[in-house]
C-alpha cells in the first residue's frame, strides 16, 4: 500500500531548477505522506544536466503515474515470495531452533521481484528457493490482514479505495535523463484527484489528474520526496532519511487511519506509459500502530486483545538496521509490504480541494 533533485513543479504552480550534480552534496530526504498519497504530472524537464546510456547528454524529463493497484500478499506462508524488504539486515530462519533473539520470533520471506533481499551464506544476492538462499523481506501486513477479518477484510478494501478512486496516489519521476541507467533521480509523492467521471478509466493511460492541495502543506509544497536512481529499468528509493511515510489504510469502523512507515522503500519497473512490479514497504513502530487501532471509538475497549495482537506480529528490534534495539516492551517494529503498479497520469497545474462534484472519487 510507496524521488530525487532535479526539477521540482510544486502544486501551486511554482517552478525552480537545482542542478543535479551541485545538488548531491546537501540533499536532505524528506517525506511525510497524509492519508493517501502520490502525485502526477506528465512533463519534460528542460535543461541537459546528465547524461543518457552511452554518456551522450540528455535533456532530464519528469514522468508522472498514479497507482492503479494497491496489494497485500494473500499467503503468510515462508514458501511463496513476498513483497516488502530486509528491513533490519537480517536474513531470519524460518525453523524457530535457529532464530536469535534480534529475530523477534519471526522467520523472514525471500522475495523474487528484488533478490538482492535475499541473501546466502556469504551475504550475497540470491534468488529465492535456491539452496542455501535464505529470505530476509520483513513483512506481517499479510498475517495483520488475516488477524483483522473479524472486523474488515483489508484486501478488498484497500482495491475498492482504488478502483474507486478514494485514493489515488500519484508518484512523479523527475531529473530522469534515462528509464534504463540513471544514478540521480528524484521521486515525490502526493494525493492526487481524478478529474473523470467515470472510474472505470482508472488504470487506463494518460487520464487527467489534479494534485490535492492538501499536499502542497508538505515539504514546503513539494510532496513527499524521496531521492533514488534507475537500475536496469527499475526504479529504486533510496531508503533512510530520517522522515516518515503514512501509510493510509481502508477505514475501519468507519474511521480512516493512517500508520508512519519508517524505513520506507519503493522500485518499481517504468516505462514512460506503465510502472509494473511495484514494491512498497517499511517498518512501523509497535507503538504507532498500536495508538492508530485503539483511536477507533468502537476497538478501545479491546485494547487488551489489541495490543497482544501488535505484540505478536513485531518481527524487526529497533532502531532498524540489525544493530541493538530490543523486540520487547516499547520497542520492535513490523514490517509491512505491499505490492503496486502504475500507468501514466496527466496532471493539471491547478491544484483542486478534495473530491471534485461529479467526479470519480466524490461519493
Amino acid at each position: 500500500m510507496w524521488f530525487l533533485l532535479d526539477r521540482v513543479v510544486l502544486a501551486a504552480g511554482e517552478t525552480f531548477r537545482m542542478d543535479k550534480e551541485t545538488s548531491m552534496m546537501g540533499r536532505t530526504t524528506k517525506w511525510l505522506l497524509s492519508a493517501g498519497m502520490l502525485g502526477a504530472l506528465v512533463g519534460c524537464g528542460g535543461g541537459t544536466s546528465g547524461t543518457a546510456d552511452g554518456g551522450t547528454p540528455a535533456v532530464d524529463r519528469t514522468y508522472d503515474y498514479v497507482v492503479n493497484t494497491l496489494t497485500i500478499d494473500e499467503s503468510t506462508s515462508a514458501m511463496v515470495a513476498h513483497t516488502g524488504f530486509n528491513l533490519d539486515g537480517r536474513f531470519s530462519p524460518t525453523a524457530m531452533r535457529d532464530r536469535m533473539p534480534l529475530d523477534c520470533d519471526h522467520g523472514d520471506f525471500f522475495s523474487s521481484i528484488d533478490p538482492d533481499q535475499n541473501g546466502d551464506a556469504q551475504g550475497m544476492a540470491c534468488m529465492g528457493g535456491a539452496a542455501g538462499c535464505r529470505g530476509g523481506v520483513d513483512n506481517q501486513l499479510p498475517e495483520l490482514a488475516g488477524a483483522a477479518m473479524m472486523l474488515i477484510n483489508i484486501r478488498e478494501s484497500l482495491r475498492t479505495q482504488v478502483s474507486s478512486g478514494a485514493l489515488s496516489l500519484i508518484v512523479r519521476v523527475s531529473g530522469v535523463s534515462s528509464l534504463t541507467n540513471d544514478t540521480s533521480v528524484r521521486v515525490q509523492i502526493f494525493q492526487g484527484r481524478p478529474m473523470f467521471a467515470a472510474c472505470s478509466n482508472i488504470g487506463m493511460v494518460s487520464q487527467p489528474y489534479a494534485l490535492d492541495s492538501s499536499s502542497s502543506t508538505y515539504n514546503g509544497g513539494q510532496g513527499v520526496s524521496f531521492m533514488g536512481s534507475i537500475v536496469n529499468g527499475r526504479l529504486r528509493v533510496t531508503p533512510g532519511g530520517g522522515g516518515t511515510f503514512n501509510l493510509p489504510l481502508p477505514p475501519i469502523m468507519g474511521m480512516s487511519i493512517s500508520v508512519p512507515l519508517s524505513n520506507a522503500q519503493i522500485r518499481v519497473s517504468l516505462t514512460e506509459t506503465n510502472g509494473t512490479n511495484g514494491n512498497l514497504g517499511g517498518a512501523v513502530n509497535r507503538t504507532d500502530i498500536l495508538n492508530a487501532l485503539i483511536a477507533i471509538p468502537a476497538a478501545a475497549m479491546f485494547r487488551s486483545v489489541i495490543e497482544s495482537l501488535i505484540n505478536g506480529l513485531v518481527d524487526t528490534a529497533t532502531p532498524v538496521g540489525g544493530m541493538g534495539g530490543s523486540c520487547e516492551g516499547m520497542s520492535g517494529a513490523i514490517g509491512m509490504g505491499l505490492g503496486l503498479t502504475m500507468v501514466k497520469a496527466n496532471v493539471q497545474m491547478a491544484p483542486v480541494m478534495g473530491a471534485q462534484a461529479g467526479m470519480c472519487g466524490s461519493m
